[in-house]
């Protein structure tokens, strides 16, 4: 399977099949069109070589992930310094999916939700959050504690 550096993809050459992966595709989307597409693309990367558990296939779903989630960090970011804090709740609950244990992704999660829904909802946000990261590495990250500081002074 030969590899081009340039492209940073892999290229299959077999006679009479045609196989193609659309994640060249869903990244030049995500690059290229508007920041809306963020909350409709299909972000599964399990997809790729689904049935593989090759050193090399996870490394590469492990680096589309992070690619994903900067792109969509960074689309929260705009949105949420343009007011569209429903598009930040809805997103942030997308790349969650994607990776759980993601800090800033919480946190937009949390603060966007407090513009929605209020206090009240975010504070229920930030207890989810802060069980899922409790249960699964054994504490809250620092984050997450300024964050919910900021709740218990809101009123």
């Amino acid at each position: 399977m030969p590899y081009d550096a340039v492209t940073q993809t892999y290229r299959v050459h077999c006679e009479g099949v045609h196989l193609t992966w659309d994640w060249q595709q869903t990244r030049d989307t995500l690059l290229n069109g508007e920041r809306d597409v963020m909350l409709t693309a299909d972000f599964n990367v399990k997809h790729f070589f689904q049935d593989s558990d090759s050193e090399w296939v996870e490394t590469e779903r492990e680096r589309m992930s992070r690619w994903i989630i900067r792109v969509g960090l960074e689309t929260m970011d705009a949105w949420y310094s343009a007011g569209d804090y429903a598009k930040c709740v809805q997103l942030a609950g997308r790349l969650i999916e994607i990776d759980p244990l993601d800090e800033g992704l919480h946190d937009f999660l949390i603060r966007a939700t407090v513009q929605v829904s209020g206090v009240s909802a975010a504070r229920m946000v930030y207890w989810e959050s802060r069980t899922l990261f409790v249960r699964e590495v054994g504490h809250v990250p620092a984050l997450l504690d300024t964050v919910a500081q900021q709740l218990l002074q809101s009123h």
